[in-house]
């Protein structure tokens, strides 16, 4: 039993960490910044802005360069006419050398008629630590809420 309660409140710290909304990463300190909340907020600070090449620092991928991302990235926005305009970073788990986090994205859809819709999701992002710094890996796209509105 006595071995339980430490356990239990290390789960109960990580999983309130990263409550915070998308401003947080200003006032993140500079001893933080090797951490994946940190690194998923920053990621979705340059994807907001549509900074590409910026969200490429954050990621890491044998499969393609900063060039070729930055350029399949906004094609993608282009033709899907979607744009993530907020986040908020629900929760980070560590596991080791590999971390999970989940975030609120809120997605502005452009409809036909110059109208517009905005979406919440629940996306998850995996991360690995990568010559010890911790980089997205994977997307694991929409988790929650994928096609529900929000009043």
């Amino acid at each position: 039993m006595h071995r339980l309660i430490p356990i239990l409140l290390i789960v109960l710290t990580a999983s309130c960490a990263g409550t915070s909304p998308r401003n947080t990463s200003t006032q993140t300190t500079a001893g933080t910044k090797n951490t994946p909340s940190y690194v998923v907020i920053k990621f979705l600070d340059a994807f907001v802005k549509t900074d590409f090449g910026t969200a490429y620092k954050y990621i890491h991928s044998n499969a393609t360069d900063k060039q070729g991302y930055v350029s399949r990235m906004e094609t993608l926005v282009e033709k899907s006419k979607n744009k993530i305009t907020n986040y908020k970073l629900i929760g980070t788990r560590i596991i080791g050398d590999i971390a999970y986090a989940v975030v609120e994205l809120e997605i502005e859809e452009h409809l036909g008629g110059g109208s517009t819709n905005i979406r919440y999701t629940k996306n998850q992002y995996e991360l690995s630590k990568i010559e010890g710094k911790w980089k997205i890996v994977k997307d694991h796209g929409c988790v929650e809420n994928c096609t529900d509105k929000k009043g």
